[in-house]
Parts: C-alpha cells; sequence; structure tokens
C-alpha cells in the first residue's frame, strides 16, 4: 500500500530553471542516462524533504527562515510553513554563495 503525501511541494520559477541546468550540464559532460538519473534522484530527495519536512536544520539568519539539504553535490534550498508545506526557492552547487543565491530569486 503506498501512502499518499498530504505534503505539498511547491518550487519557484528559478529553482525550476536550476533542474533544467543541472540535467543540461550532466547531459553535456556526462549524456543522456547520468542526466536522468541524477534529476531522478534530486526527485527522490524532494520525496524525502516532503516525508520529512523539518529533517534540515533551519537557519535563521535568513529571511525568510530557510533549511538547506544536501544532495549529493547540490544545496536544496527551502522553507517550510506552518502546515508543512515546502516551497523550493533554489537548487545551488555546493560551493556556490548561498545569500548571492536567494538574492537572485
Amino acid at each position: 500500500m503506498k501512502l499518499e503525501l498530504m505534503v505539498k511541494i511547491l518550487k519557484s520559477e528559478i529553482s525550476k530553471q536550476d533542474i533544467k541546468d543541472i540535467w543540461k550540464y550532466s547531459f553535456d559532460n556526462w549524456g543522456v542516462k547520468q542526466a536522468d538519473k541524477y534529476v531522478i534522484d534530486l526527485y527522490k530527495s524532494f520525496d524525502t524533504i516532503a516525508r520529512y519536512p523539518r529533517i534540515s536544520k533551519e537557519y535563521l539568519n535568513f529571511s525568510p527562515k530557510l533549511r538547506i539539504y544536501r544532495h549529493k553535490h547540490h544545496l536544496i534550498i527551502y522553507n517550510v510553513n506552518e502546515n508543512d508545506n515546502i516551497y523550493i526557492l533554489r537548487i545551488l552547487y555546493k560551493t556556490m554563495d548561498i545569500e548571492e543565491g536567494i538574492d537572485n530569486n
């Protein structure tokens, strides 16, 4: 029996573009199979966040408060509302400046 998730996952427009850019970079460097696998695994991380919205530490020095979930070489930057719904702000490469990435949102 599969459990339905009650939590909604919303993605900012720029995070949707981040996913496309990640796929394109992976495709250009490692081919379609690896690009597809990486993005599928990224969506599995979204499912993990949906099941456990507070799995990641909350960073209070950002407004709004953010959570950062590490997926392989990327950071999924998101926040959680009072209903535990998830809003994915950005998906940044692990060495990118988070504040700068959020300011571009």
